[in-house]
């Protein structure tokens, strides 16, 4: 389980950071401003954020089933807790992004 918990920090600290990079601006005196009056001017959200998004709710979503519901339930193969066979897909994603 130490390795999905990875992968979920690893997940959430990039889309923190994306999320971040793509909504800042900078103030009068060069201080970050994050402000949705500026929404119009934020940079789309790309790609990776979007998969890095979705892997975090599979991953979520896995851990649920095999914590809170002994392991029934549909799955996305994504946590290393039940062997999941996309585990090592979500891996590299974290590794590489």
């Amino acid at each position: 389980m130490e390795e999905d918990y990875i992968n979920l920090f690893l997940l959430t600290s990039y889309i923190s950071n994306k999320q971040f990079a793509r909504t800042v601006h900078l103030g009068p005196n060069g201080e970050a401003v994050e402000s949705t009056d500026l929404v119009d001017q934020w940079a789309p959200t790309d790609e990776n954020t979007h998969k890095a998004f979705e892997y975090m709710k599979q991953i979520m979503n896995d851990l649920d089933v095999a914590i809170n519901h002994k392991g029934k339930g549909e799955i996305f193969g994504v946590t290393h807790l039940l062997n999941g066979d996309k585990a090592s897909e979500v891996k590299k994603f974290v590794t590489s992004s």
